[in-house]
């Protein structure tokens, strides 16, 4: 049965209005990218994409001014709006300069982080939800998802790619059973709904609770991109090229499975768990880049955690829309598995 889940437009609260301007200085976007071996259907992800809108109305939201102030304003039309972009005449390697060479043959890499780089409209209204579909070489396809941070933040982020996935697996079995495209989106066509669910998300200044609010947890935690930047007693890797436009890069890296055995054993064996060594490791490759030596530098980590459950009302997991998150700060010396002063790395 077809559903589409309502939502009332309404007013951003702070930290969605705060994610607006961050976003005009360029970042504040979530890409999620999607490779597929095969080259799918226009038709059939856009139907994985609609029935993805259907289900997360934020998504389907629109940023606009009234009185002052930013809106999120939600249509009960899920349109798709798919780009498709044709890069499968282009060689490999072709998207990428002498410096990631290395990685040649990964021409996805290199449009993910041209997603990244690529800003949403500076000026409202825009649509918070943008996708496109890339034929690549080899007859594969890489499915490109952007949301702007307003209206999906990391906790959220991670429900969008199990639903489109799933979709795209449930037509796979049904492809295995004879049934044809046309009959299977036929089946799934969110276009005609059978029923209608109203629900509520509001921004995450409204759910914080009466008790918790004025403690200094909520606080530092409620504007995101202010608490990261208290840091400012820390040190600071060096500019190379301070007139050079800005842009965010991608550092990739596969752990084999015993190698992963190997270090989830060793977080154990340690008493300290994978942010403390990623925090750990991060800090000594700093040090070796800047030959920090005997001097010493403080320097700091954080993650954010998700706080769905600590909401009043709790909001969903599988919920895409407001969050709240707290920085868990490591500083000065690293976790106990390497509690190393500067300059002893």
């Amino acid at each position: 049965m077809s559903r589409l889940v309502s939502m009332p437009s309404r007013a951003m609260g702070t930290s969605e209005s705060n994610w607006c301007r961050a976003v005009k200085g360029g970042t504040g976007i979530t890409v999620i990218g999607l490779l597929f071996a095969k080259q799918l259907d226009s038709a059939l992800v856009e139907a994985a994409i609609e029935s993805l809108l259907a289900e997360h109305p934020l998504l389907r939201a629109e940023v606009q001014d009234r009185d002052g102030k930013p809106w999120f304003m939600i249509y009960d039309t899920p349109a798709a709006a798919l780009e498709e972009i044709d890069r499968s005449s282009e060689s490999p390697g072709s998207q990428f300069s002498s410096e990631n060479a290395e990685a040649g043959s990964e021409q996805w890499l290199q449009i993910v982080e041209d997603e990244m780089n690529t800003s949403f409209s500076k000026q409202n209204p825009f649509r918070v939800f943008q996708c496109r579909l890339y034929r690549l070489p080899r007859d594969c396809s890489l499915l490109v998802i952007r949301v702007h941070a307003a209206g999906c933040d990391l906790a959220s982020s991670s429900s969008i790619s199990p639903h489109i996935i799933k979709f795209l697996l449930e037509f796979s079995d049904a492809e295995k059973h004879g049934q044809s495209l046309d009959d299977f989106l036929r089946s799934k066509n969110t276009a005609h709904v059978e029923s209608v669910v109203k629900v509520n998300l509001p921004a995450m200044e409204s759910c914080i609770p009466k008790k918790s609010s004025r403690k200094p947890f909520w606080a530092h935690g409620v504007d995101m991109i202010g608490y990261g930047l208290l840091a400012t007693k820390h040190a600071y890797l060096p500019l190379e090229n301070t007139d050079a436009p800005r842009r965010s890069r991608l550092v990739r890296s596969i752990f084999s499975r015993d190698s992963t055995r190997e270090l989830i054993h060793g977080c154990s064996t340690n008493a300290t768990n994978l942010f403390g060594a990623l925090s750990a490791a991060c800090m000594k490759a700093v040090a070796a880049f800047k030959k920090v030596g005997d001097k010493g530098e403080h320097y700091g980590s954080a993650v954010l955690l998700n706080c769905r459950e600590m909401l009043d009302p709790a909001i969903l997991p599988s919920s895409v829309g407001p969050c709240m998150s707290r920085s868990r700060r490591h500083s000065g010396s690293l976790p106990r598995s390497a509690q190393t002063r500067w300059k002893r790395l």
